[in-house]
């Protein structure tokens, strides 16, 4: 399976607590029209690194809201969830010029966004 499965009310006792559950699989997931893209990426530890690295995501209006977690490490990884899928010709020229710009570049996964 290649969906994202999210369970509401599974976290404490309160109704807007959700939890986000993900399967795994090794077909990529087509464009459904309403998606998301995961990135890992990381850049040496200067200052206004971060923002050469979402500068080209700005730059082809696309949100990034969702998801930005940093960790701790000599390299600065970031886990990204951006609006839209991979594939999509405005993600795709934002991700060309990010991976040309991060020290360190990874798609984890286009697909479907969650409905809660």
């Amino acid at each position: 399976l290649d969906a994202v499965i999210a369970g509401v009310n599974l976290v404490e006792e309160d109704p807007n607590d959700t939890a986000r559950f993900l399967v795994i699989g090794s077909e990529p997931c087509p464009m459904s029209g309403y998606d998301k893209t995961s990135l890992l990426i990381s850049s040496s530890d200067k200052a206004g690194d971060l923002h050469t690295l979402l500068a080209p995501l700005a730059e082809c209006g696309i949100d990034m809201w969702q998801q930005l977690e940093s960790r701790p490490s000599k390299k600065s990884a970031v886990f990204i969830d951006i609006d839209g899928h991979q594939d999509e010709p405005n993600v795709s020229s934002a991700l060309t010029a990010l991976r040309n710009e991060a020290e360190f570049f990874k798609i984890l996964g286009a697909y479907p966004r969650a409905v809660l």
